[in-house]
């Protein structure tokens, strides 16, 4: 486990210290693309009646406990779509279904 950590940071740094090719940028979205797939851990099941939705924007925003927002577009239809806090780790699941106000902790 520790040689495939070293190996990870390994690449990276070589990717990263490139500064005569398009690499970093590649890494980049790389990672993007990683974090767009990662499964996060859902802290409350939140209704989009539950949320604001911000005409000027066109965002649906929820707040969280520390303080944050959780926001998402219109167009994000995916029911099972998870919004992670602009501030902190947590993260709530959209549900289209009926109203229940979730309380996070």
């Amino acid at each position: 486990e520790h040689l495939h950590r070293f190996i990870e940071v390994n690449q990276a740094w070589k990717v990263l210290s490139n500064k005569e090719t398009n690499s970093k940028r590649g890494f980049d979205l790389q990672l993007r693309a990683g974090e767009l797939n990662q499964s996060w851990p859902v802290d409350a099941r939140v209704s989009l009646d539950d949320m604001t939705y911000g005409d000027d924007n066109e965002v649906y925003a929820y707040g969280c406990c520390c303080g944050g927002e959780f926001s998402i577009g219109r167009e994000a239809g995916d029911e099972n779509a998870i919004v992670r806090c602009d501030t902190c780790s947590l993260s709530i699941r959209k549900s289209l279904g009926c109203s229940l106000k979730s309380v996070l902790f």
